[in-house]
C-alpha cells in the first residue's frame, strides 16, 4: 500500500493526500502542469517533499534516497532512451534490471536459467526480441526499446510500478500490445501500478480507478 500524507512539493503538490491500495491499478490524469510527473518523482525519491510523509507498506520512505527506493519502486518513462542503455545488449539491460535492489554480491553472470526467464518474458511481446539477447539496445526501434523497458520493470521485485505516458510516442498497434501486456502482468504479479495517460481509450478500458490531479491535489474521478 502507498500512502502520501500532506505532501508539499515546489508549489506544485499542495497538502496532497493519497492512498493507493496494494495490487491496485490507478490511472493518473490532469492538465499539463498539474503535477503528474512531480507526483511520480516524489514517489520514486527523485524529489524530496518540503513537508509531508510517504509510506510504502507502512514503512516511511520519505527520507530514503532514490537509489535505495529503487528496490521497491520501478519506473518506465515516455522516452525509452531514459530507461535503457543503448551501448549495452538486451541481455545486459535485463541483467541490470534484474539486479536492481538486490545485494551486489549476487552474480550477474549470463546463466541459462536467467536467459530462459528473459526469453519467456520477451516472447510475450511478440516482437522476436527473445532471439536477440546479444543485440545492442541502440539498434532497436523506439517501440521495441519501450517494450524492453516494460519487461525490465516487470522482472524486478518492486512493489510499485510507475508508468509515465509510456505509449505516447508509439503507433496504435504497438501501443495496444504494450498496454495489454502491462494490464495482464501487473495483475498476475500483483503489483501496485500508477499510470499517467492522456489516452481516452486507456482511461475508458484500463485500471481499477482514475485519479485527477487538480490544483496540486488528487481527486477521485471513478
Amino acid at each position: 500500500m502507498l500512502k502520501m500524507r500532506n505532501i508539499n512539493v515546489r508549489n506544485v503538490l499542495m497538502d496532497l493526500n493519497l492512498t493507493i491500495n496494494r495490487n491496485e491499478f490507478v490511472l493518473v490524469v490532469g492538465d499539463n502542469g498539474a503535477g503528474k510527473t512531480t507526483l511520480f518523482n516524489a514517489i520514486s525519491g527523485n524529489i524530496k517533499p518540503e513537508s509531508g510523509s510517504i509510506l510504502i507498506d507502512d514503512c516511511d520512505v520519505t527520507d530514503m534516497p532514490q537509489y535505495e527506493r529503487a528496490a521497491v519502486v520501478a519506473n518506465v518513462f515516455q522516452d525509452p532512451k531514459i530507461g535503457t542503455i543503448a551501448g549495452m545488449t538486451i541481455r545486459e539491460n535485463l541483467n541490470m534490471a534484474y539486479m536492481r535492489g538486490k545485494k551486489r554480491a549476487l552474480s550477474i553472470s549470463n546463466s541459462d536459467e536467467r536467459d530462459k526467464l528473459y526469453r519467456e518474458k520477451l516472447q510475450t511481446l511478440g516482437m522476436g526480441l527473445e532471439n536477440r539477447l546479444n543485440d545492442y539496445t541502440g539498434d532497436l526501434s523506439g517501440g521495441q526499446r519501450q517494450a524492453l523497458s516494460i519487461i525490465m520493470s516487470l522482472i524486478t521485485d518492486s512493489k510499485i510500478l510507475l508508468l509515465d505516458e509510456i505509449t505516447a510516442a508509439l503507433d496504435g498497434q504497438t501501443s495496444d500490445r504494450i498496454t495489454k501486456i502491462i494490464n495482464e502482468n501487473i495483475h498476475q504479479q500483483k503489483k501496485t501500478c500508477l499510470m499517467i495517460t492522456h489516452n481516452r481509450t486507456q482511461i475508458d478500458k484500463l485500471g481499477d480507478r482514475v485519479l485527477v490531479l487538480k490544483n496540486g491535489r488528487a481527486q477521485r474521478l471513478s
